[in-house]
């Protein structure tokens, strides 16, 4: 699969992601404290599904995502929707979910939120890891990229309100 016209597509979308360093360098790491505070918060805004949530929490391979357990009330916005109508505030947080516990970006996305500006989002956006929320400061909507929207002409990210 990998000599063919979608093989190359995955392969070149997959080596164009943030590495550990390029995160670290980018953008700004909470501390331990207030990286739990705004999880805690964002939890209890979005998460709809408690059991799934449970499971999410003890879950040490990334068989289920955060975003499985959210209010059902998601919207799908493509990139040029987001940039001719961005519905957050230009300074963000994120955090993110990763498909291989075996990789440093699993524990650090699952522990830790990171301060990034809208601008930020827009131009990087094909580069962060594929489950990646990104909320501001007053907790009224998160905007997400997962695995499961990925569409290889247009990105799609979801909007929970």
């Amino acid at each position: 699969m990998e000599n063919t016209p979608l093989g190359k597509i995955i392969k070149n979308y997959a080596s164009n992601k943030f590495t550990l360093e390029q995160i670290m360098s980018h953008f700004v790491k909470l501390t331990s404290t207030e990286s739990s505070e705004l999880r805690e918060k964002y939890i209890s805004k979005f998460v709809g599904d408690e059991s799934i949530y449970l499971k999410y929490k003890i879950d040490t391979e990334p068989s289920t995502y955060l975003w499985n357990s959210f209010r059902s009330n998601v919207t799908s916005m493509d990139i040029n929707e987001l940039t001719n109508n961005f519905p957050l505030s230009n300074h963000l947080f994120m955090f993110w979910d990763y498909n291989s516990a075996n990789h440093p970006m699993f524990n650090l996305g699952r522990e830790f939120v990171f301060k990034i500006s809208s601008e930020q989002l827009l131009n990087n956006y094909l580069k962060f890891p594929s489950d990646t929320y990104f909320f501001d400061e007053s907790f009224e909507s998160t905007l997400l990229i997962t695995h499961e929207d990925f569409n290889y002409d247009v990105q799609q990210f979801l909007l929970l309100k």
